[in-house]
């Protein structure tokens, strides 16, 4: 028997929602041990090409870069960023922590 998968796709975060998700992920690394720490390259692809294989991630999005519809961060600092972690539930990549 054929199973089907239903993915739910996001809408994309409105741009006040958006301008919450960024004060709330500067808060974090205001308040981090480390704050503005940067994660290895290693690392910083692993979150990549993991939120490009996500069913929240829109290719077309943000000119073409690309973004996620749960966060609508696109290829930004956030990847870089070793306090950040992915928005899913649960997370796709956490906090860096080495």
């Amino acid at each position: 028997m054929t199973q089907l998968i239903k993915v739910v796709r996001h809408k994309s975060p409105s741009l006040i929602q958006k301008m919450i998700n960024v004060s709330k992920a500067i808060v974090t690394e205001i308040r981090a041990p480390k704050p503005f720490n940067i994660v290895p390259d290693n690392v910083y692809q692993f979150r990549m090409s993991t939120c490009m294989a996500c069913p929240h991630w829109e290719p077309s999005g943000n000119v073409g870069f690309g973004k996620c519809l749960l966060c609508g961060c696109c290829r930004s600092i956030k990847h870089k960023l070793a306090n950040q972690e992915c928005p899913d539930d649960p997370p796709r990549w956490t906090a860096y922590k080495g």
